[in-house]
């Protein structure tokens, strides 16, 4: 499970601001009424404690619904984290129990740095009002990584420069 945008953001209450965040196909919560809702991600984790392999694998196609090609982005994923989650039950578990707490609507309320949000056009993890925060990145699902690399570094890229750049200068 992936949930990088949920837990840096959390962490903003105890490092130091960064000189800007980008959070990319995430919301200031997991769950959403009009994206993943909170029933669906605790009938995930019901499924998840009878066949942890399995509904890791699900989450994977999941993630790749939504690209160009969502067959190939799933063989892309399993190409490059093998037949097995990339980390214990334990851990996993503790991951969903976030997706199913972490709440940063009063971090993101008044964030300690500049926000950007980039998400997919088609991104099934996200709610339309969740994908409406900031830019959309056009015929892209969850996993523009995968699907179209280059352009989500071209957009991670620019809004870097520009976060850079405000930030020098300030000094």
């Amino acid at each position: 499970m992936v949930f990088g945008g949920l837990l840096a953001t959390a962490l903003l209450d105890f490092l130091p601001a960064p000189k800007g965040l980008i959070l990319l196909g995430a919301g200031p919560t997991f769950c959403a009424d009009d994206g993943v809702t909170t029933a669906e991600l605790k009938a995930f984790q019901r499924a998840f404690l009878r066949d942890p392999i399995a509904t890791w694998q699900h989450f994977l196609r999941w993630q790749t619904q939504g690209e160009p090609s969502p067959r190939l982005a799933y063989r892309q994923l399993r190409d490059l984290l093998g037949d097995t989650p990339p980390a214990d039950n334990s851990t996993l578990s503790t991951g969903l129990h976030w997706l199913a707490t972490l709440d940063n609507r009063p971090r993101l309320a008044a964030p300690p740095c500049p926000v950007v949000w980039l998400s997919g056009e088609h991104d099934p993890l996200l709610g339309p009002a969740q994908r409406c925060l900031g830019e959309t990145l056009s015929g892209v699902g969850h996993s523009p990584m995968l699907s179209q690399p280059q352009a989500l570094a071209a957009a991670i890229t620019h809004h870097a420069t520009l976060m850079t750049n405000a930030n020098m200068a300030v000094l």
